[in-house]
């Protein structure tokens, strides 16, 4: 067992903890060749960021801590889902230089910590999405879900239209002659967009914001579009999803 300084830590609340993992998982890769991005980042800036991203789904949480972190790290997933049934009011994790570990009861859970450099995630981030839209997330949830039964095995490809209040959802794939397509209402004055998205990655996305009315904003057809989680006066959390080319 390595020894921790205990002075390097982080104190999270149940609720808290609970929150940071099933908001972040379902973005971390699966991919191998890219270790960095098989974890959670903790981040100390002015605040505490949580990131996590595969390249084509990011979730980023921003916490007030009151925690110092003497260095960013990267947490790998194993560690979160192990204490995910764990966790009690107040978890108190300890780092050290490559591990870290959490004591629950009379239970010690350890993990070495990812050691690689996680890309700079702030440069994703779209700041100029003035295309905005405000429409109640299960109802897309569930609009998306049928749809997406008609996609294209390989590619899943979903595409999305934004016209006059109005979202139409379709998807056409050439090789099984199939095609689906529903209209649902939504909040969009803007000038008319398309935009393709992969469906699975867009129903995780979608499920994963509040419940209630959804705010997303995009640009264009090409850059990222960005959801607004909540924001309150302890954390503010937004997801960002990458769009794929519109094939004809």
């Amino acid at each position: 067992w390595t020894k921790i300084k205990s002075n390097n830590h982080l104190t999270f609340e149940k609720k808290e903890l609970q929150e940071i993992i099933n908001k972040t998982l379902y973005a971390v890769s699966k991919d191998e060749i890219k270790p960095a991005l098989q974890g959670v980042l903790f981040d100390n800036k002015e605040k505490l960021n949580i990131v996590a991203t595969d390249g084509a789904k990011l979730v980023k949480i921003e916490i007030e801590k009151k925690e110092e972190l003497d260095k960013n790290i990267i947490v790998p997933t194993k560690f979160l889902n192990l204490i995910k049934s764990y966790i009690k009011n107040e978890n108190k994790i300890f780092i050290s230089e490559n591990h870290l570990k959490i004591e629950i009861d009379n239970m010690k859970i350890s993990s070495r910590l990812i050691n690689q450099k996680f890309p700079d995630y702030t440069s994703v981030i779209p700041l100029e999405n003035d295309k905005k839209v405000r429409v109640d997330r299960d109802s897309l949830l569930a609009s998306v879900k049928r749809v997406s039964i008609f996609s294209n095995r390989s590619t899943n490809q979903i595409n999305m239209n934004f016209k006059d209040n109005k979202i139409t959802i379709s998807t056409k794939d050439p090789e099984n002659v199939s095609s689906g397509t529903e209209t649902i209402d939504c909040d969009y004055k803007g000038e008319e967009i398309n935009i393709g998205f992969n469906g699975d990655y867009l129903k995780e996305t979608i499920k994963n914001q509040k419940e209630g009315t959804i705010e997303f904003s995009m640009k264009s057809s090409v850059s990222a579009t960005l959801f607004k989680g909540e924001k309150t006066k302890e954390k503010d959390i937004l997801s960002l999803l990458m769009p794929i080319r519109i094939s004809d």
